[in-house]
């Protein structure tokens, strides 16, 4: 019986040793764009853009299958040395046909591209694809995310893997075995935890002092200066006295861009007519960014700061939580009037949750 205990325990070592190589072996290549990398006449890679969306998110993952040139019809969807990236190969969907080739669009594109694909510049067609990268990477950027779906899973396995081998090292047999491994997996389970619940209290506290600082630049400048987050030119202020909370505002350049401040999604500009939407990450983190904005109530007040140092403040008419296909939000009411809305996910992180203003 310990015996076959044993050869059970190198199986399952041995079958996880192979899987993590086979994974990080794919994602090197999946990682690798250029086209002569290929693992028997298949090539894996990561969708870089948004041009495929919806069916192809960014960061798909995507196998192709070298050559079959003869063998595209329209509707597939190939990879080829597209011109306009200066050779460097791209992924979209054969749309028609004509006399010298293939005609490709992204299916998320307005306009088809005007290279025509032929046997030369062709690589070629799609034969696996799957959005669960594309998931995983967007749950990695969220607030949190490199704990939750990296660090914390990779120290579950790193201690499945050393519990077997303590466990046979010290010979330990029958019921001792299991105690003994599941007084290890509470003690790793709740330092993991107690250190996740820390590094969010101290994420926030270090998160708002950075970003306060960087108001107190931008409040001081000179007139024609420029203060910058990583990168990022502040175009204004956004104060809610209610959840102590005083933000810079950053333009929207992706989902990257809410991992460092609150965000101008859409609008003519701060404190103009019509809807200004600002965006903000829910976190686990306590008082970070739009966390509390269900907090919020009506008749609250909400100031937005613009870049010519006026401040306006806006009352909270509404509140509602939507699916995040719905874009009516997005407009205002009256165009002339001055409208805000602000924009979190829900608290069940899979719906948004807004709040709608306007000013007096």
């Amino acid at each position: 019986m310990r015996r076959a205990r044993r050869v059970v325990s190198n199986i399952f070592l041995v079958a996880a040793l192979i899987f993590l190589a086979t994974v990080t072996a794919l994602f090197v290549l999946a990682g690798h764009r250029s086209d002569d990398l290929y693992l028997f006449d298949y090539k894996p890679f990561l969708i870089a853009t948004g041009s495929m969306e919806t069916q192809y998110m960014t960061n798909s993952f995507v196998v192709i299958k070298k050559g079959g040139f003869e063998n595209v019809k329209v509707g597939d969807a190939i990879a080829f040395h597209a011109e306009a990236l200066d050779g460097k190969m791209a992924f979209h969907r054969v749309v028609r046909t004509v006399e010298t080739g293939f005609v490709t669009k992204g299916d998320f594109n307005d306009k088809e591209d005007a290279q025509i694909i032929t046997a030369e510049n062709f690589i070629g067609h799609e034969v696996f694809h799957s959005n669960l990268t594309a998931q995983y990477m967007q749950e990695l950027a969220r607030p949190g995310g490199v704990w939750r779906v990296a660090i914390l899973p990779g120290v579950a396995v790193v201690f499945v893997g050393l519990a077997i081998y303590l466990l046979r090292r010290w010979q330990v047999d029958g019921k001792r075995r299991w105690l003994t491994f599941f007084t290890l997996l509470a003690a790793v389970s709740l330092t993991a935890l107690v250190t996740y619940l820390i590094w969010n209290v101290k994420r926030a506290e270090y998160t708002n002092q950075y970003l306060s600082s960087a108001i107190e630049q931008y409040v001081q400048q000179s007139s024609g200066g420029e203060t910058t987050i990583n990168g990022n030119k502040i175009i204004g202020l956004v104060e809610i006295e209610k959840l102590n909370l005083r933000y810079p505002i950053i333009a929207y350049h992706g989902d990257d861009s809410l991992n460092i401040s609150i965000a101008h999604y859409s609008g003519e500009g701060l404190n103009r007519s019509g809807n200004t939407v600002l965006l903000g990450h829910r976190t686990n983190s306590p008082g970070l960014f739009f966390t509390d904005l269900d907090k919020l109530s009506f008749g609250d007040v909400v100031k937005i700061t613009d870049g010519d140092g006026v401040t306006v403040e806006y009352k909270i008419f509404d509140s509602v939580i939507i699916e995040p296909s719905d874009l009516s939000v997005l407009d205002p009411r009256q165009p002339d009037g001055r409208e805000l809305t602000l924009i979190s996910c829900a608290p069940d992180m899979s719906r948004r949750y807004v709040v709608r203003l306007a000013a007096d």
